[in-house]
């Protein structure tokens, strides 16, 4: 029986905004004791979004919020506030994507300033302040889909760009990077549909046949392309493939295309086990599917 456990943590924004509005060495050093802050800088680390140091990174990314931002902030935490019951529904719907037997205790942090969904360290972040969330339904999907990263990751670490070394590494990101973010994408997908909530670019691209056949042949010329290469040492235009296939938004759709298409003809089971054993198991199910 699963037992995913997620506590919702919304003290994070009152510090910030509270530093935003009067900034102070003493409100920054509450700031950065806040376990949110330091899984945030975490993940900007891991992924070279910055080089600073925990205060400076906080100092930069809080001094750049705006007063439009701090004014969706605020309602974005009263929308949360307002909604816990509609939040546990989507936890519970959740359930269905990832394996059974799955244990784990989590937290889903509301933080300002960065990105706007991410999991690091175990957790899961939503940042209020960006503009996607003005249609509030999308902290619901959102939260859906950053906690289902949470569940992958439990079985699967997260990568580091530091761990790029060969070509035989960026195959392995690519293939982890449509496997982790296809599923998410694929776990709020039903309910989205349900509540005609599928505007986001991801679904957009997909449920339109013509966009949704370009994206995915696009992705896997790519990847057959990437599977041909000879093994060589990772180059620095090497990261040019993962901005191409994260930008442009290619894992995302082609990897809910793979998702729904194992989900329908292998079944759920199958497709969830697969977050135990791992990517090369995807696209191995994929193929089978085919």
């Amino acid at each position: 029986m699963t037992a995913f456990s997620v506590e919702v943590d919304l003290s994070f924004i009152e510090q910030a905004l509270g530093y935003i509005s009067s900034p102070s060495s003493t409100r920054l050093d509450k700031i950065l004791r806040h376990p949110a802050a330091k899984g945030v800088h975490s993940h900007a680390v891991r992924f070279c979004n910055t080089e600073k140091g925990l205060a400076g990174f906080w100092e930069e990314r809080l001094r750049g919020v705006t007063a439009d931002a701090v004014d969706r902030t605020r309602a974005n935490v009263v929308y949360m506030a307002d909604n816990t019951g509609m939040f546990r529904e989507a936890f519970d719907e959740l359930m269905g994507y990832v394996p059974q037997d799955l244990e784990l205790r989590c937290h889903l942090y509301a933080v300002v300033g960065y990105d706007i969904g991410i999991v690091s360290d175990g957790d899961a972040y939503l940042n209020l302040a960006h503009s996607v969330y003005l249609d509030q339904r999308e902290l619901v999907y959102f939260a859906m889909h950053e906690l289902h990263h949470v569940a992958y990751t439990h079985y699967q670490p997260i990568y580091s760009f530091s761990d790029l070394k060969t070509t035989m590494d960026l195959r392995r990101v690519v293939m982890y990077s449509t496997h982790l973010e296809g599923l998410a994408v694929h776990a709020a997908y039903e309910k989205r549909r349900r509540e005609d909530g599928l505007n986001h670019v991801d679904y957009r691209h997909y449920i339109d046949q013509s966009k949704r056949g370009r994206v995915i042949e696009e992705y896997f010329n790519i990847w057959d392309d990437l599977r041909s290469r000879p093994e060589r040492s990772f180059r620095e235009d090497d990261f040019e493939i993962i901005e191409r296939l994260s930008g442009e938004r290619l894992w995302y759709v082609a990897g809910l295309h793979m998702a729904l298409t194992v989900d329908e003809r292998l079944g759920r089971e199958r497709l969830t086990e697969t977050i135990k054993s791992g990517p090369s198991s995807f696209f191995d199910a994929y193929e089978s599917a085919l």
